[in-house]
């Protein structure tokens, strides 16, 4: 998940890492109000669909090639499964956070440096600083994500995840000089606007 994120920032905009979060969104809801039983509010239903007509109504002068849309879904079934599973675990098996965070990341340390090093063109003199800048925010969201798993649902923060998206595209915008437009300003004060009705619909059934 974390390499595959990484691939993306590599080939995509900021709006389609918006689209691969909308379909994780998706199917977490949908996995949720299957196995774990969740209800699921019309509201909510619709900041969904919010989310996703937002992530869609980018700038349409954006080009993406194939490979993008196949590390997308990729990137979709790695998050879903990621968060899904760690929610049933930290849960239903009464984990620790420590736990949850110690194991999937020592599982993870041989399978990033094994990818890493063969999709990537590294040099000496730049890999030891992003490894150590990466393990830190590795080990933050790590840290984090099981905290949040424990008192919001699994829908709860991928919108979360989402939003955080949205930030980043308008950080986009902003300090990476990526071409804007109305329509694109539109869709993201749409997914701000989704995140919004989401939070209300929350409070109202009370199970944040």
């Amino acid at each position: 998940m974390i390499f595959i994120g990484q691939k993306l920032y590599n080939i995509c905009q900021s709006r389609y890492l918006r689209c691969s979060r909308s379909g994780s969104i998706i199917i977490v809801a949908l996995i949720e109000y299957l196995v774990f039983s969740r209800p699921v509010s019309k509201l909510e239903c619709f900041s969904v669909l919010l989310m996703i007509l937002s992530s869609y109504i980018g700038d349409t002068s954006d080009n993406i090639q194939l490979m993008g849309y196949i590390w997308t879904a990729i990137n979709i079934v790695s998050t879903t499964t990621y968060v899904v599973s760690l929610r049933y675990v930290i849960n239903n098996k009464k984990s620790l956070t420590a736990e949850a965070i110690f194991y999937p990341n020592l599982l993870a340390i041989p399978l990033i440096g094994l990818l890493s090093f063969s999709f990537e063109d590294h040099t000496y003199s730049n890999v030891n600083l992003f490894i150590f800048m990466s393990s830190i925010c590795a080990f933050l969201t790590a840290f984090t994500t099981s905290l949040v798993l424990k008192h919001l649902s699994s829908t709860t923060f991928s919108m979360i995840g989402a939003f955080n998206k949205i930030l980043m595209s308008f950080s986009g915008l902003i300090f990476l000089n990526e071409n804007y437009n109305l329509l694109k300003v539109s869709s993201l004060l749409l997914g701000s606007l989704s995140t919004l009705i989401y939070i209300i619909s929350i409070r109202r059934k009370k199970i944040i």
